[in-house]
């Protein structure tokens, strides 16, 4: 199996880098996925220089409701396709998602770029799932995650609201959610920003297969998080057996460095263009 990195924050060569985060996973066989959607432009234009159709893709799995995981949406709507296209999210994905940015202009739109009804028969589907869901090919989406870590604390600083009365409360962002890869005796796991808190997601994973995690990919939403998670969070994954780690996007510096310091030959930043054979 393998995967490619379609957008991320860092870029090598001629490509193009963005803050957000797009895998293209070919499985062992079947039909290639496509895990969350960046923000647009770097799918757009890294999917050809890379040999990529996107129209072949006939499945996306949205890892939660922010526009760098979903503007691509839009752009993957527009290409022909010989069927509709089938995208799968939890139900607060869709809700108006905002992020405080300050005292002067206090919240941003973060939410999905699109209106959801351009979701309609005959373009795309959408599977709105709370619980774990088969995408084929054994690639398990893990659905709304258990929040039991004691050190993992729920996201601040969101809000979000829903028709009709249009009242912002917190988010925290129950739509997280990231892509299980099981293997003989152990698995992979995909996560988009990890919102959920790592440990929570990998336990719930290791929960849903009888296996032990061996590979995190992706975001990890580190980037704010004080040094003693950061800490324990390198601490509880080297005691779960992770083994290898491709990490970038939200994961932040601090963390970038600990898990580099931590894993060694292990540790891979992630960048734009990345394959990853597992």
């Amino acid at each position: 199996m393998r995967i490619t990195i379609l957008s991320e924050d860092t870029a090598h060569a001629n490509l193009v880098g963005e803050h957000g985060f797009s895998a293209y996973i070919e499985p062992d066989s079947g039909e290639p996925i496509l895990f969350d959607t960046g923000q647009g432009m770097a799918i757009r234009y890294n999917a050809p220089l890379l040999g990529i159709d996107l129209s072949k893709v006939n499945t996306v799995a949205i890892s939660h409701g922010h526009y760098d995981h979903t503007g691509g949406l839009f752009y993957l709507l527009s290409l022909p396709r010989e069927r509709a296209l089938e995208v799968y999210l939890h139900p607060s994905a869709l809700h108006d998602k905002m992020a405080e940015i300050g005292e002067t202009l206090k919240y941003r739109f973060v939410g999905i770029p699109l209106n959801p009804g351009l979701f309609r028969t005959g373009d795309a589907f959408l599977r709105q799932e709370t619980e774990p869901v088969e995408l084929g090919n054994g690639l398990i989406l893990t659905g709304e995650v258990p929040r039991r870590c004691e050190f993992e604390e729920p996201p601040k600083g969101f809000v979000s609201a829903t028709a009709p009365d249009f009242i912002f409360e917190h988010d925290h962002i129950p739509d997280d959610q990231s892509l299980i890869i099981p293997r003989d005796g152990w698995f992979a796991l995909i996560s988009g920003c990890g919102h959920a808190g790592i440990i929570n997601t990998l336990e719930y994973a290791a929960e849903l297969t009888g296996k032990q995690p061996r590979i995190v990919i992706g975001g990890l939403h580190l980037i704010s998080a004080s040094e003693e998670r950061i800490a324990k969070t390198v601490e509880r994954m080297k005691e779960m057996g992770v083994e290898k780690v491709y990490l970038g996007h939200c994961t932040g510096w601090k963390a970038l460095r600990a898990f580099e310091d931590a894993y060694g030959e292990g540790f891979k930043r992630l960048h734009v263009g990345m394959r990853i054979e597992i």
